[in-house]
Formats: structure tokens, C-alpha cells, sequence
């Protein structure tokens, strides 16, 4: 604020000025998008919680959590509508598609990985950090595939983008963001798990088991090497209660 008061009183300085105020602008609309997002996936993570839990499960809670979850889409979705904020269309289609897929609803979620696809590219993980966003929806659009009906396809989709992880962009999201790749990563064998758990995918038990055992080791992070999450209790959650379902 003081740079943008030294320049507006400054004869001449008001293009500076009015360049700072917009810099500034931009920063606080990007900060107000991710909390939105951000307070949509604990409420997410509250859902995960309940869902993998052993004991007895909190239905209202889970409950209450999707009803707030959604809510709060909305208001980020007004907010960026009000903005023009078309640099955030892709993360909201991503949060619409897993929320539709939190309820079950997953031919609903298909065309919201689509659109969140074609818009990757946009998005500011993207032409700011150099985060492929783009992995994890094709991720989220094989597993809602399966589950929609679209069995072979989204099957063939998944395996294939597990492969990805370990080329190319893939590769670069690994040396630059141990966390995010391996969250990412990690989520391809679970969902294929669950579509297993639902009946929508046959596999070998052996097959899979090995694939669960190779994904927990991911788990781990490797001794120096950086990252934002150490212990990765959503992900263990998840495959604990795969690995419990299927008697693995």
C-alpha cells in the first residue's frame, strides 16, 4: 500500500499507480478464489474421513459437510462469474466434477473434468508455478467414466495415465513438487480399487495388491527430498480402507 500511496502522490505517477492498485487487485482475487477452494476441500476431507472410517460412521456430518461444500462452490462461483476471473474456470470445474462425484452422480461430473481439461492450461498452478493440472482431471475423468458405465474406456484412461507420471511433465511435477505428484499418483490404484469394491472392474487380486503395495511406497518420501506433506493420512486412510474392503 505504501508503494501505491508514493506513486499516486507522485506528479506523473499515476499509470504507475494504477498498475500497482491492478497488480494488487489481481493478487487479492487469486487469494479469495483459493480460500473458497480450499475451505471446499476440508470439507471434502471431512467426507474421505467418514467414508474410510472403521468404526462407526457420522452420516450427519458427511452430510453436513457436502451441503457446505457445495455452497461454498457456489459462492466461488459467483465470485469469479462477478470478476471475469476466467483464469479459475478450470479449478471450479475440477471441485464441481469431484463434488458431483462425492453424491454418486457421476455422468454429471464427466462434462466438468471436460471443461476442466480444455481450460488447464489457464489455470494460474499452471502459467504461474508450472503445475500440470491437467494430470489429475484426466485422472478424475477416467475413474468418473468407469464408474458412469464407460468401463473399458476409463480403465484403458487410468493406466495409461499412471504411465504419464513418470515421463514428461509427469516427471518434471515429481522433481518439483514431490507432494502433489505423489497425492496424484497415488489416486489412480485407489480409484481403480473402488471401481473393484463396486463391481465396475474385474481384476486379479494379486494384480492389484501389487499395485496398492507400490502405491503406499510413494508414500514414503524419499530421504532429501522436499516436501509439503509428511505424513499422508488421507491417502493411507484411503488405501487402509481398500485393503479392508477387498480382504487384502
Amino acid at each position: 500500500m505504501q508503494l501505491i500511496a508514493q506513486a499516486r502522490e507522485k506528479v506523473g505517477g499515476e499509470e504507475t499507480a494504477i498498475g500497482l492498485v491492478c497488480e494488487a487487485l489481481e493478487m487479492y482475487q487469486d487469494v479469495m478464489v483459493n480460500l473458497f477452494l480450499e475451505k471446499c476441500l476440508i470439507y471434502h476431507h471431512i467426507m474421505m474421513t467418514e467414508r474410510d472410517n472403521p468404526g462407526k460412521k457420522n452420516k450427519a456430518s458427511a452430510k453436513e459437510a457436502s451441503r457446505l461444500w457445495k455452497k461454498t462452490l457456489q459462492d466461488a462461483e459467483a465470485y469469479i462469474d462477478f470478476y471475469h476471473l476466467r483464469r479459475w474456470r478450470s479449478r471450479l470445474y475440477r471441485f464441481w466434477g469431484r463434488w458431483y462425484d462425492s453424491q454418486e452422480r457421476f455422468r454429471k461430473s464427466v462434462p466438468y473434468y471436460k471443461l476442466a481439461i480444455k481450460l488447464a492450461k489457464q489455470d494460474p498452478d499452471w502459467t504461474q508455478k508450472g503445475i500440470p493440472r491437467w494430470l489429475e482431471l484426466e485422472g478424475f475423468l477416467g475413474f468418473a467414466s468407469i464408474t458412469g458405465g464407460n468401463v473399458r474406456k476409463g480403465l484403458r484412461q487410468l493406466q495409461k495415465i499412471y504411465k504419464k507420471y513418470d515421463r514428461g511433465t509427469g516427471k518434471s511435477l515429481r522433481q518439483k513438487d514431490y507432494a502433489t505428484w505423489a497425492i496424484w499418483k497415488t489416486g489412480i490404484p485407489i480409484w481403480i480399487g473402488r471401481a473393484i469394491i463396486s463391481g465396475k472392474v474385474k481384476m486379479e487380486k494379486r494384480e492389484y495388491a501389487k499395485w496398492l503395495q507400490e502405491a503406499e511406497g510413494l508414500l514414503s518420501v524419499p530421504p532429501g527430498t522436499k516436501s509439503w506433506v509428511k505424513n499422508f493420512g488421507f491417502r493411507k486412510n484411503e488405501i487402509a480402507a481398500i485393503r479392508r474392503e477387498l480382504k487384502l
